[in-house]
């Protein structure tokens, strides 16, 4: 069974700018959004079980389900850190507990309410943007065809440069947000203020727990709660034990409170592979266009090729104050300080510009190459760099034949598609952890089921578990402590 983690990257009015203007972020985002996941150890059993032991393993599946869909429903929602014990223990009883059954009701209720209000259409989308791979593919085709003409070597580093942009629209789309944000966050108060009347001692002030929708990039330095959950059940399991099922079935879940060194509301090694994984997608759409446009004739750092220099160069400077803004920020009521707000909102200020001029520069370059700015003298002759200032007047042929530029077309070409492939690991996600939005339970537990057998055939389970569990024991192995993290088994 697996679980969402932190949020996804989305569009809006007030987002977009960001999303185009910090694209290494944005799609780091979309890749902690689908990055953790729990396997649980029990099968759904059908409806018609006859045995009171596998009757209750059942039970509890369902049960467990519906809780961690709206626990990925919560962690899209941002909460008041003021008081983060006190979230955390209302938020994992409301949750987790199975000893009041007027919540185990309502939490059911809940989850089919909040899945009917799930905006759908994500395998429509993704076939389409399959589509849009193949027109690439048959583009690249045709370009090839006509080896070391100008004009095609740019149309192929434009679509190169923009090949990180599908990538965002794939992991913004298999986590969908609410038809209506508002309601949702209406009825999941309610659903937190009734568990806190439940509690034996109440919460003060839990009221307004919930604040403003921040999922799918819509709010910078958002701390999702199911990473720090998750990571306390992860912790809680005994040594080699498989999943938390069990864990749920005896009610310790909702009560373990024992954080074995984890800060609640924080970032962990596991999502340094994530960040250089967001990283390594839009540089490599950069570096392969950069590749093609310096590597055609006329040979040199020009208008195209700078372009595409000097919007790397900004996307990678947004992104590192937004590295910095993780470290700065502490929404459990750590960032009390003036100086520590100060530094902040200049950050903020800062990150903001970058993503303005960012996304302005990326504008410019598709207008430029729409409308034909770049066919002039000073940009065909690749002035900006010691290589070029000198015309070409020759046909393909002599390119191909005397500059040898297929090599550098191939290899630009390589690189810009590499991209795409987290497209497949997106999709490998949304196919894993689709069954907790399902509807139909009967059709959810099928899926799974054809999931599971799908990544054991591949192995790849082994792979996810040396993405997940990897870091964690490394960081053990440096500092010479004991592992206490997720163990993979087959």
């Amino acid at each position: 069974m697996a679980v969402h983690r932190d949020t996804l990257p989305g569009y809006h009015s007030r987002s977009f700018i960001a999303m185009l203007g910090d694209a290494c972020t944005r799609v780091k985002n979309g890749f902690r959004g689908r990055a953790r996941s729990r396997i649980f150890n029990s099968w759904p059993l059908p409806r018609s079980i006859e045995r009171a032991e596998e009757r209750e393993i059942a039970t509890a599946f369902a049960e467990l389900r519906d809780s961690l869909y709206i626990l990925s429903v919560l962690n899209q929602f941002g909460f008041d850190h003021s008081q983060p014990e006190a979230v955390k223990s209302l938020v994992r009883f409301a949750l987790f507990s199975r000893g009041d059954f007027g919540i185990v009701v309502k939490r059911s209720k809940l989850a089919t309410a909040i899945r009917r209000e799930r905006k759908h259409g994500v395998v429509q989308v993704l076939v389409s943007l399959l589509w849009f791979v193949m027109a690439l593919v048959i583009s690249i085709y045709k370009a090839f065809g006509e080896l070391g003409s100008n004009s095609t070597a740019h149309n192929l580093a434009i679509g190169l440069c923009m090949s990180w942009l599908p990538v965002i629209i794939a992991s913004s789309l298999t986590d969908r947000n609410p038809t209506n944000a508002g309601h949702t966050n209406h009825r999941l108060q309610k659903f937190l203020s009734f568990a806190n009347r439940q509690l034996p001692q109440p919460h003060q002030n839990m009221e307004k727990l919930l604040t403003d929708y921040c999922g799918q990039g819509r709010k910078k330095w958002h701390y999702g709660i199911a990473h720090s959950l998750l990571t306390e059940f992860n912790l809680s399991l005994r040594s080699r034990e498989r999943g938390v099922l069990s864990v749920y079935q005896d009610g310790t879940m909702a009560t373990f409170t024992q954080m074995r060194g984890q800060v609640f509301w924080t970032v962990d090694i596991v999502e340094l592979w994530q960040t250089c994984l967001a990283f390594g997608v839009v540089a490599c759409a950069e570096m392969g266009a950069f590749l093609v446009s310096y590597n055609t004739p006329t040979v040199g750092l020009g208008c195209r090729s700078g372009g595409y220099m000097i919007l790397g160069v900004l996307a990678a400077v947004a992104f590192g104050f937004e590295a910095i803004g993780w470290i700065l920020y502490k929404p459990d009521g750590r960032d009390a300080g003036t100086k520590r707000r100060r530094s902040l909102y200049v950050l903020r200020r800062m990150l903001s510009v970058f993503e303005v001029v960012n996304t302005g520069w990326l504008i410019y370059i598709l207008l430029a190459q729409t409308f034909g700015i770049y066919n002039s003298c000073a940009c065909k002759s690749s002035l900006w760099g010691a290589i070029g200032g000198y015309m070409d007047f020759e046909d393909n042929l002599v390119y191909r034949t005397d500059y040898n530029i297929r090599p550098y077309w191939i290899g630009g070409t390589a690189v810009g598609m590499l991209p795409f492939t987290a497209i497949l690991y997106i999709v490998y996600q949304w196919c894993t952890q689709s069954f907790l939005w399902a509807e139909d339970y009967e059709k959810a537990m099928r899926g799974l089921k054809r999931v599971r057998r799908l990544k054991y055939m591949l192995h790849l389970d082994v792979f996810h578990a040396v993405l997940i569990a990897g870091p964690d024991r490394i960081k053990s192995y440096i500092l010479k402590a004991n592992y206490r993290g997720l163990t993979w088994r087959r």
